[in-house]
């Protein structure tokens, strides 16, 4: 595929949030075969191993959504910046990079649970040891933009749009009610308590109620806030959509990201979308545990 080369600013991420299991990773492998640099560390989710390691775990500190602070978000995009625009740098070819890594995951998090400071140190080293001999600087004409796919982007919205003030951001949502049924919860987990989202008293009480609580509040925020900051270099992606009409969410897609549509074999990108059986799981479900108004945010939500 013969896409042309645009040009290559930092300032323009394209970024790939959503709900964890919302169908993100598919997006993500569209934008690798439209030649975006999504980074080299990722994990077989196509998440970011950089951006998640910095950002999925909650800090113990972080209760409320207003208790994020602006200082730490842009010094942790900083080194998240310096570390994807070097396919790697060794310590010898630049030590204050890693003294910031070491620095960053010693200090900056100080209130972060032990095991994700951890988590960015071994992150760090690990990929240190395997590409010691390599100080390559990122081939710019390899790709036409940059970016990264990691579901918790949509928390940072406020943050990631003042740090990179070009940047686009792709939104990808899936049927609450689906959602709900889902086992990839642990967003739910980290960032739930950010939301007030319901979390049952009682094992009595079906956990896909709070499940679906937390969908309802975070897309809402996610949606209100990629239309009022981004405008037009936001994008809402409805995975089920995306499954149906694949052809034309693709070209909608394209046409977001700028390219030409004659560069671009659009039956390749249609081959990587699959419709999981997982498609309409809720209605084998009693949904009768959800109150009228859940169900109507929904559908309210699915119409946006």
């Amino acid at each position: 595929m013969d896409t042309r080369k645009q040009i290559f600013d930092r300032s323009a991420p394209v970024v790939v949030g959503g709900v964890g299991g919302s169908g993100t990773r598919v997006v993500a492998s569209i934008l690798m075969e439209l030649r975006y640099y999504l980074g080299d560390l990722r994990i077989p989710s196509n998440d970011n191993r950089w951006f998640a390691d910095l950002f999925f775990q909650r800090p113990t500190c972080l209760t409320s959504l207003s208790g994020i602070s602006q200082v730490r978000i842009f010094k942790a995009l900083e080194l998240f910046e310096k570390l994807m625009f070097r396919r790697f740098t060794v310590p010898a070819g630049n030590p204050a990079l890693w003294i910031k890594v070491i620095w960053f995951a010693a200090f900056f998090w100080n209130d972060l649970k032990v095991s994700g400071r951890v988590k960015i140190l071994r992150t760090g080293f690990s990929y240190w040891l395997r590409d010691i001999i390599s100080s390559e600087q990122l081939n710019y004409t390899e790709f036409v933009g940059w970016g990264w796919k990691e579901p918790v982007s949509h928390i940072y919205i406020e943050y990631l749009n003042e740090y990179f003030g070009r940047m686009k951001y792709i939104h990808v949502i899936r049927n609450g009610l689906d959602m709900a049924y889902s086992n990839n919860q642990s967003q739910f987990y980290e960032y739930g308590g950010l939301f007030d989202a319901f979390v049952p008293d009682s094992p009595a009480i079906a956990p896909e109620r709070g499940y679906l609580d937390y969908w309802i509040k975070t897309n809402k925020r996610a949606i209100g806030l990629g239309k009022r900051l981004l405008g037009r270099r936001f994008m809402l992606l409805s995975f089920e959509e995306l499954c149906r009409s694949t052809k034309h969410e693709i070209e909608r897609l394209i046409s977001f990201l700028d390219l030409d549509r004659r560069d671009v074999d659009i039956e390749r990108l249609c081959n990587i979308v699959r419709k999981p059986k997982s498609i309409g799981r809720y209605r084998d479900q009693d949904l009768g545990i959800f109150s009228p108004e859940a169900i109507r945010a929904v559908k309210e939500i699915e119409r946006t």
